[in-house]
């Protein structure tokens, strides 16, 4: 397919033309730019393979309540309090006489909490601990961070330091994102209405990363969505987008920075430049 011959009559005598060097060089760069692709599939192929047979089995066994890929469930509490889980998320439940202990174990969750100044609402993300008596937030359980919002009322957040024990006191529209790893805190302000847009299958970017967006586009998508470029993945978006369709969602993300969304099978989007 690759390679041209002719007949040369034994009278003539043919130079050889510099064009199957070019042609060989142009062979070279698209078997090496064809391999690099079958490389990148593979990988994404083998973190899809693997995030499926490595999947939360041990965490869905110790909860009271979770959800699917894709689902949002409302759960009603014992003593009144609502929770609504985004997709992906699960959380245990432990009332008792002097206290309300929830543990959210994977994804999100919004809590709206019914008052009882006699035994607080505690809600325990990894090693951060959200305590309150009465009020809404939404507590985002990530793979580096944790993350608070308040929309209404008051809480208390928690978290072990050197000194013992650090703690931050949030009002309506505080945000605290604080890393797992360090307990490095990140304050900021959003509107009270923003709190947990998710809970109304929206996506609300408002200047974060692609990275990021991708990641909580992927909580909605049955499978792995992979950014194979660290500059794309810096990019910063701005805007609404529908999480119940997120390859549609993820599609409209990249347009405006000339990012490919490829699905490589089933349960693989790879996002890369143009």
């Amino acid at each position: 397919m690759w390679g041209l011959a002719g007949e040369v009559g034994p009278a003539k005598t043919v130079p050889v033309p510099p064009a199957p060097a070019r042609r060989r060089s142009r062979i070279s760069g698209w078997r090496e730019s064809r391999r690099a692709r079958i490389a990148v599939a593979a990988t994404g192929i083998a973190a899809a393979f693997a995030a499926v047979m490595l999947s939360p089995l041990p965490i869905l066994l110790q909860s009271d309540y979770h959800t699917a890929t894709g689902e949002r469930r409302t759960v009603e509490l014992e003593d009144g309090s609502h929770v609504v889980l985004d997709s992906g998320s699960a959380i245990t439940v432990d009332y008792g006489r002097a206290e309300r202990r929830v543990k959210l174990l994977a994804g999100r969750a919004w809590f709206d909490v019914a008052r009882d100044s006699a035994r607080p609402f505690a809600v325990a993300a990894s090693d951060i601990r959200v305590t309150v008596t009465g009020t809404a937030f939404d507590v985002d359980l990530a793979s580096d961070a944790v993350d608070i919002a308040l929309e209404r009322g008051s809480v208390r957040v928690s978290w072990p330091s050197g000194k013992g024990e650090d703690k931050r006191h949030m009002a309506p529209g505080d945000r605290l994102r604080i890393a797992r790893a360090d307990h490095i805190v990140s304050a900021s302000r959003i509107p009270e209405s923003s709190v947990a847009p998710w809970r109304r299958g929206h996506l609300l970017a408002d200047g974060i990363t692609v990275a990021d967006a991708v990641r909580q586009l992927d909580r909605y998508y049955n499978g792995r969505i992979i950014v194979t470029s660290g500059s794309l993945g810096r990019s910063r978006v701005t805007g609404v987008y529908d999480v119940d369709d997120p390859v549609k969602a993820l599609k409209l993300l990249m347009k405006p920075h000339g990012g490919h969304v490829r699905q490589i099978t089933p349960w693989l989007l790879l996002v890369s430049e143009d």
